[in-house]
């Protein structure tokens, strides 16, 4: 060993450098011997060992080093690793290999000789259905079959195919190779037991292609594992349930025989296997199952869950991974998924990617299977690791189907108001917090708050009111009803928010109008206090202190107010706080209001007035009956904005003409005032007679006919025909622009209750108790006014009495006369539950010219079917007259 690798294991015993690991894979691929057999034996000494010999490299080796070193031939490595404790039969399960099969595969006999000398090797492994020996014939290396036959390889264990090794020799015409197994095989070769897919047998291969070879006679053996193994591989289930009980198992030869009944779909194999108390256990049947799942076996699948196969969310999802894949004959992934759904499983598991079985349905468009899953219990809202919520997937029609199925009545729609209830299903918007045990939802214990129940529950309808495709979902009776709940429960605190804020509103107004009224004119107060002395100056101070000190104070308490009130907000939930154009508003209006106190500031109050006249515009539009008109005038002014910035240029372009045509007159003295001057002009203030058209008369007035025709009256017009589209486009969806409005309100105010750290809270449910303690609210005990999950709605249903006023009952919880009467739905949302309910025995037209067309097509087929038979009957008349 050099100097250099001293150095090197050195300081990984220091724990500097590189690991003894990686280190070792430097010496096995620079064949350092010395030093790899010195760095392993010391790192084995220790207690514990620093190093496992078995110790899988990651990709792009995906190899140990035992592995490594029978690929490349290295006889003193494989030797030394053994020696050092390596297991000689573990399976690469990427590569679908063994040591031995590495060495076979590489065609080192020396390293196989090696291999074959250790007393714990199996000469016989077999790695996906295929021994060592297999892959020596497949390479038609002759020495090494030569090698694997001394040390008791058997030639007559069948791969995947039904092929021995044996016959893979005979079919590709190896007469060395043949002349090898006869001779030294110390198993005598079966040549008429097992038949490829020709069903031809070794024996009859070697007759036609090798006659001249010697064959050996006809052996009466008894059946074994490989035998059966070579029925499930050839799909005879018959043959397999004939002998398989003459025959002694293992349980690992059991757990085999499973795999393979599995992977080939043979229930009945699986039925008798799964009865064995061995095979029965509850880690190989889930195994099992999922090896089902993936394949569509739904046959199979069955047979497992009747042994005692667990219906798990693990397994749900794998099925559910598979349903965009290709389906081979025979497999149905649809009713291996129909048969986990038939009894309750847990459709809310997720897997190492953050994804529920109901993110893969709907990727793979499987309207049956989300339906299902959707009635299961599948929440529409959890965000995977990426943050996509399962109805990003999911088409508006399949979710409105669902939403409709959602509303039942618990009786007939009857004069008798004391029974007709329309319920109201809400489950799909509960979030993971909201638990299942068995065959009903509870809730977790109270007394304490858990992590897993404080959790955002707008977060579907953000994204449903963002999506263009799913946005008008919204009107549903279910997503609609559910919004006006939160709005009643929430509403309460907007108002109180917005009192307050009016009263801050005028006190503010009020004392800035009186600061600047105060202020007045300096020149006209030192006149009028010069003939007054000192003395009445000193009065009308005090006066003026007094007049406006009450304001001051007033508006000193009511800012406070204000302060403590974005404090509260900022505190509870940075994240959403700084992500909300309005409280930035409300800082700069804070701000202002700060500074305003310290001394009157024309510009400062006057930037004042319209913050605070802005942000009560807001506020008003927060109510569901002004926020269409507050919607239009947003989206009026930034597309006025966005569509003027198209033309500003333009705009510009004449504003530096009139600049350079009248530069002498007062209005167009330098570009600013000619560009202000410009859009005073554009809303159709022109003043044309003061405009001097002298110093260039023809092109002077050419500019101002060209800015009159193109910006006064085209562009102009095409501002007003826009604001029309616009408000006429918001108005004819009044009704889905008060919901997104809603929807995005609440969404702020539950987001604020729940709060958020510094990171956004996408991921508030899969946060740790730990850190959801650390965190400061002072809102939190808001929480279970704003959220429904699980304190209001513990079973996520409602039921509603139309005949008595609309009340609402949640289902589950005990509701006082005195709050019940208090809480109940729009009459609107009602009468849509109503009309969705009537329509399902109804038949659409649509349907009824189906059914009609259908109908005729049947007659017409009838009709045919008598036409040819009279007619077949009369040609047999006319033979038998002939």
């Amino acid at each position: 060993m050099d100097t250099a690798d001293q150095v090197m294991e050195l300081q990984v015993f220091q724990s500097q450098g590189p690991g003894p690991h990686k280190l070792l894979l430097e010496y096995l691929k620079n064949r350092h011997y010395a030093a790899f057999k010195s760095l392993a034996t010391k790192s084995l000494k220790k207690n514990p060992p620093s190093i496992d010999m078995d110790h899988v490299y990651p990709y792009p080796l995906d190899k140990t080093l035992l592995d490594i070193a029978c690929s490349n031939g290295l006889d003193d490595f494989v030797e030394l690793i053994l020696n050092l404790g390596a297991n000689p039969n573990k399976e690469n399960v990427v590569h679908q290999r063994s040591p031995l099969h590495f060495a076979a595969e590489a065609g080192h006999a020396g390293v196989l000789k090696i291999l074959l000398s250790n007393p714990a090797i199996k000469p016989n492994l077999e790695v996906a259905r295929q021994t060592a020996l297999h892959i020596a014939v497949n390479k038609r290396n002759v020495e090494c079959v030569e090698v694997l036959l001394e040390y008791n390889a058997s030639p007559n264990i069948a791969n995947s195919k039904g092929l021995t090794p044996t016959h893979l020799a005979a079919a590709s015409r190896q007469e060395a190779v043949i002349d090898l197994i006869f001779s030294k095989s110390k198993c005598p070769p079966d040549i008429d037991s097992f038949k490829d897919f020709r069903r031809r047998t070794t024996r009859q291969i070697l007759e036609q292609e090798l006659p001249h070879i010697s064959l050996p006679p006809v052996i009466d053996r008894k059946m074994d594992v490989t035998d059966l193994k070579y029925f499930l591989d050839c799909n005879d289930e018959e043959s397999y349930l004939q002998h398989a009980e003459n025959v002694e198992l293992t349980h690992e030869e059991m757990i085999d025989l499973l795999k393979i009944a599995v992977r080939q779909n043979l229930p009945g194999v699986v039925k008798s296997l799964a009865k064995n108390e061995i095979v029965g256990d509850r880690g190989i049947l889930a195994e099992a199952a999922e090896n089902a799942v993936v394949r569509g076996h739904y046959k199979v699948l069955k047979e497992l869950f009747d042994a005692g196969a667990e219906r798990s969310g693990n397994l749900l999802i794998k099925g559910c991974q598979e349903l965009g894949s290709h389906a081979v004959r025979g497999s149905d992934r649809m009713a291996c998924l129909r048969l986990i759904l038939a009894k309750p499983v847990n459709v809310r598991d997720v897997d190492e990617k953050g994804n529920t079985a109901l993110h893969y349905a709907a990727r793979a468009e499987s309207s049956e299977i989300i339906s299902e899953l959707l009635k299961s219990g599948s929440y529409i809202g959890h965000q995977n690791d990426l943050g996509i919520p399962p109805i990003a997937n999911i088409s508006p029609e399949s979710m409105s189907r669902y939403l409709d199925d959602c509303l039942q009545t618990t009786k007939e729609h009857t004069d008798d108001y004391e029974d007709y209830e329309i319920e109201f299903n809400y489950q799909c918007l509960a979030p993971h917090g909201f638990i299942r045990n068995q065959d009903s939802e509870h809730l977790l214990e109270k007394g304490h708050v858990n992590y897993k129940r404080i959790c955002m529950e707008m977060q579907p309808f953000l994204y449903i009111a963002n999506s263009n495709s799913h946005r008008h979902l919204l009107k549903h009776p279910i997503l609609s009803s559910f919004l006006y709940l939160k709005w009643q429960r929430i509403s309460p605190i907007l108002y109180a928010n917005f009192i307050f804020y009016v009263i801050f509103y005028l006190i503010f107004n009020a004392y800035i109008l009186s600061m600047t009224f105060s202020s007045g004119d300096p020149e006209n107060e030192t006149e009028s206090t010069s003939y007054n002395g000192n003395d009445t100056e000193s009065d009308i101070s005090i006066a003026k202190w007094q007049q406006n000190g009450t304001l001051w104070t007033f508006t000193a308490i009511a800012l406070m107010i204000l302060i403590f009130r974005e404090l509260l907000q900022l505190v509870s939930s940075p994240w959403n706080y700084f992500f909300s154009s309005e409280n930035w508003l409300e800082l700069l209006l804070v701000c202002l209001g700060v500074a305003l106190l310290g001394g009157p500031e024309p510009r400062t109050g006057a930037i004042a007035i319209l913050l605070s006249a802005w942000e009560l515009v807001i506020l008003i539009g927060q109510h569901p009956r002004m926020s269409t008109a507050i919607e239009m005038f947003k989206t009026v002014t930034l597309n006025f904005m966005h569509f003027l910035f198209l033309y500003a240029f333009l705009i510009l372009a004449f504003a530096f003409a009139f600049y350079t045509l009248f530069k002498d007159q007062s209005d167009f003295l330098d570009p600013g005032h000619s560009l202000f001057k410009t859009i005073i002009m554009l809303t159709g203030e022109f003043d044309a007679s003061d405009i001097p058209f002298i110093a260039h008369p023809v092109l002077s007035r050419l500019v101002f006919v060209l800015f009159v025709f193109l910006i006064a009256i085209v562009l102009f017009n095409l501002l007003n025909g826009l604001a029309v589209s616009d408000t006429a486009e918001i108005l004819g969806k009044a009704e889905l622009v008060g919901l997104i409005s809603r929807v995005k309100l609440v969404s702020y105010a539950e987001g604020i209750v729940v709060g958020s750290p510094v990171l956004k809270n996408r991921w508030c449910c899969h946060y740790g108790e730990f850190v959801q303690r650390m965190r400061i609210n002072p809102l939190r005990f808001m929480s279970k006014k704003i959220l429904f999950f699980p304190d209001f709605l513990p079973e996520a249903k409602i039921r509603v009495k139309p005949l008595r006023g609309n009340t609402v009952i949640p289902h589950g919880k005990t509701v006082y006369r005195n709050t019940c009467s208090k809480l109940e739905l729009d009459r609107h949302i009602i009468e849509q539950a109503k009309e969705i309910i009537l329509s399902r025995g109804r038949i659409s037209d649509y349907e009824k010219i189906i059914n009609a067309f259908n109908q005729k097509f049947e007659r017409l087929e009838a009709m045919l079917q008598s036409i040819n038979l009279a007619v077949k009957e009369n040609s047999c008349n006319t033979n038998e007259t002939d």
